[in-house]
């Protein structure tokens, strides 16, 4: 059996856009790591340079406020990446159901074959 068997039936520019679409998703993906190394950097610096050293009051006020906004503005970053992530995700799946419902295709395993096909070649995370 053809292990693209469902994809086969794509012509090659749909499968092309689709594949430019998952490529897309998996970039915007990625930069979750970004936030996550930023999030690292942060405890980081906190514990080497301020973490169990004497303050006066408005030093460490000043301190922790500093740290809440940076660490606010890294939620509001993750936040805006998690929309994009989520958004392109949905393109993907409303491609691969709009070209199995054209196709006459069922689109869990056309679906489950793109996902299968994905990892394989590009070790991509599933959609």
């Amino acid at each position: 059996m053809n292990s693209m068997n469902l994809l086969s039936k794509l012509s090659e520019e749909e499968r092309k856009s689709l594949f430019d679409l998952y490529a897309t998703y998996s970039k915007s993906f990625a930069r979750v790591k970004y936030v996550a190394f930023a999030i690292l950097g942060l405890v980081l610096v906190y514990n080497l340079f301020f973490a169990g050293n004497r303050y006066t009051i408005s030093e460490y006020n000043t301190i922790r406020n500093t740290f809440a906004l940076t660490a606010a503005g890294i939620l509001i970053v993750l936040i805006i990446i998690s929309i994009l992530v989520f958004k392109t995700q949905a393109t993907v799946k409303k491609e691969l159901k709009g070209l199995a419902s054209k196709y006459s295709i069922a689109y869990k395993p056309l679906k489950k074959e793109f996902n299968a096909f994905i990892k394989s070649q590009a070790g991509g995370v599933p959609v």
